[in-house]
């Protein structure tokens, strides 16, 4: 049986989800913007996306422009593994964006981490959003290529 996506777990997973991409967006590609904490380097494909759509925002391009940039990013930051962009590959399990603003998202005001039903609540709207995200490009390389979802996921491309 599946629980019922109500609206306010989905103001909670976007929420969660629109800092993500603000945090990683302010970071690489704000200029002037300093933090204390560094992100990881990223591969030039993965800073194209963000500058794309940090570009877009700034000139405020039509919601039909910026939502199919903002799922670029999505793509870019969430469908990747640690072995395929050159930057990554020497890195520790912080190579991820994603990872580092889930752990910096599960510490507390005071330097400490909740319990694991607090960790839980973090990790499982960003945990949806890639799924999301990953289904959503199986959905439009189906439309694309005229191809059922069982070719896309036992048969992937080596592209995109």
């Amino acid at each position: 049986m599946f629980r019922r996506l109500r609206d306010s777990s989905l103001v909670t997973y976007s929420s969660h989800l629109h800092c993500l991409i603000f945090n990683t967006l302010r970071f690489y590609c704000c200029p002037g913007w300093s933090s204390s904490y560094r992100y990881p380097d990223l591969d030039p494909s993965q800073i194209k996306a963000l500058k794309e759509l940090y570009q877009s925002l700034e000139d405020q391009s039509s919601n039909t422009h910026i939502d199919t940039l903002f799922h670029n990013v999505c793509y870019a930051l969430f469908a990747h593994q640690k072995s395929q962009y050159e930057v990554s590959r020497g890195l520790t399990n912080f190579f991820s964006p994603v990872i580092c603003f889930l752990v910096l998202h599960c510490v507390t005001e005071r330097g400490s981490t909740p319990n694991s039903s607090g960790i839980s609540n973090s990790v499982a709207p960003i945990m949806y959003a890639i799924r999301t995200c990953i289904f959503r490009k199986m959905l439009q390389r189906r439309d694309a290529e005229g191809i059922s979802l069982h070719e896309y996921v036992f048969y992937p491309k080596n592209n995109n």
